[in-house]
């Protein structure tokens, strides 16, 4: 729809067409229906080249791609394996073949100079509307010439016959048609083609039948002059004839739409071809992150063995565990203050007892600058809280929705003092109460909101001493 805008406001713009696809399900999986694609898109090479997503395994899930378009319309027909996510499928088919293109507007034309012109969309109405007033008017103008001159000769042989007796003899009494046409104009003051007319008039025109149907023509041809010089006078009536003329080419052509023009100016993002699947986040103690399908572990009964969830050095343990979802926002604080933010699918993944990837490699930490809490979080609600704790008591409640702008850089979550450092953060609701124990074995409890809610880059205030 902004494409379709600029084109009208600018003269330019870009548009998205998209194929018309429909996800039907079939047993116990589902396919993908096409049957309509984008302008100028040839079906054949469209085929090919999913064919190649799949081989090349860029696209993965499909199991048959069919042509079955026929007489009565387009279907191309791509059946998915058991369990595949087809709106993910969907989704990758737009992003990487002909099922979505961009289409170029650009409303270039001659102007009434001849010189070329990028035109509005206001532009362009106006110039079509001053061309078919040019049209209408020089149509008037040729019907006009043509009816006077039609009502000349009409006249000419009314007067003729009239005169029939007179007109007959001169005619008889001269030797050539020349003279018999130079006669008539002299005697009868007959225009030359009138007289022309006259001398080629059929013997079965003297009726009276004939004169009649003379005298019908002559006054319609009378009417309709009157009535072209009336539109020619004014430049109104010469618009309303546009208008009808328009509203006869909409009544007789005029059908229902055939590209539906979508509301969603949204480009298909990389997350739009991930699939939402559960994912377990591990981070180390010294900074190794993965994550792993949760699909890998399997529910055991008491007294079961268990499963290895990792293989850490002898030195390095599991600091950070949990579920989320690959699209889920992982919110990282640093002991430095700051915030990162990641998505789950970003993270590397690897197996049960895989290492994987140092954080630094996810995040542009500073040096030495080290993960102390990872919060995962669906929805930026205005209603939760992030409540952070430094080593020396410090404690700090902001917003949730604060920190909804994500960052590659990362932001300033807390201000710290030199000497002191972010140890962990929670996410309220704002209505808890806050327990805050010391490595001393003191602790304190109080109504979280004794803690008021402050601005991401502000110190907070004193929690535990």
């Amino acid at each position: 729809r902004e494409g379709i805008i600029s084109a009208y406001k600018k003269g330019a713009g870009i548009i998205s067409l998209q194929a018309v696809a429909e996800i039907v399900p079939n047993k116990d999986r589902e396919n993908i229906i096409i049957t309509e694609l984008p302008y100028q898109v040839n079906k054949a090479k469209l085929i090919e080249s999913m064919a190649d997503l799949v081989r090349d395994k860029k696209v993965e899930g499909i199991s048959d791609i069919r042509d079955e378009s026929s007489r009565e319309g387009m279907r191309v027909v791509i059946s998915l394996k058991r369990g595949e996510n087809a709106s993910v499928i969907l989704n990758q088919l737009y992003k990487y073949t002909q099922l979505q293109v961009s289409f170029g507007i650009r409303l270039l034309a001659l102007d009434s100079k001849n010189q070329p012109r990028t035109f509005d969309l206001k532009g362009v109405l106006e110039a079509f509307i001053e061309h078919r007033r040019e049209v209408v008017t020089k149509r008037c103008i040729f019907e006009l010439k043509k009816a006077e001159a039609r009502l000349h000769i009409l006249e000419g042989l009314k007067r003729a016959l009239d005169l029939i007796d007179e007109v007959v003899r001169t005619i008889r009494e001269s030797k050539e048609v020349s003279i018999a046409k130079a006669n008539l104009m002299e005697r009868f003051d007959f225009s030359d083609r009138q007289a022309t007319a006259i001398l080629e008039m059929r013997l079965a025109r003297l009726t009276g039948l004939e004169r009649e149907k003379i005298m019908a023509e002559i006054g319609e041809l009378e009417a309709f002059v009157l009535y072209l010089k009336d539109v020619l006078s004014d430049v109104k009536k010469i618009y309303a004839i546009i208008v009808t003329e328009l509203e006869e080419i909409r009544d007789k052509h005029g059908d229902e739409r055939k590209s539906k023009i979508s509301t969603d100016t949204s480009d298909i993002e990389d997350e739009d071809l991930i699939a939402s699947e559960a994912m377990v986040v591990v981070m180390t103690a010294s900074g190794y992150v993965k994550r792993i399908s949760l699909d890998e572990y399997r529910a055991q009964k008491r007294g079961g063995k268990g499963l290895k969830g990792s293989d850490q050095r002898d030195e390095d343990f599991v600091a950070h565990i949990f579920v989320a979802d690959t699209k889920t926002w992982l919110l990282f604080f640093t002991d430095k203050g700051k915030l990162f933010w990641v998505k789950v699918h970003k993270l590397p993944q690897a197996s049960r007892t895989g290492k994987g990837k140092a954080i630094a490699n996810v995040l542009s930490l500073g040096s030495g600058e080290k993960v102390q809490a990872i919060l995962p979080v669906d929805e930026f609600a205005e209603d939760k809280y992030v409540v952070m704790l430094t080593e020396k008591g410090i404690i700090k409640k902001t917003g949730l929705d604060a920190f909804s702008n994500p960052r590659p850089t990362g932001i300033i979550a807390l201000t710290t003092d030199l000497e002191d450092q972010v140890i962990d953060c929670k996410i309220s609701n704002g209505r808890s109460d806050i327990f805050i124990a010391t490595n001393e074995g003191m602790s304190i409890r109080f109504d979280e909101g004794d803690v008021r809610p402050m601005g991401r880059s502000a110190r907070g205030v004193k929690g535990v001493t």
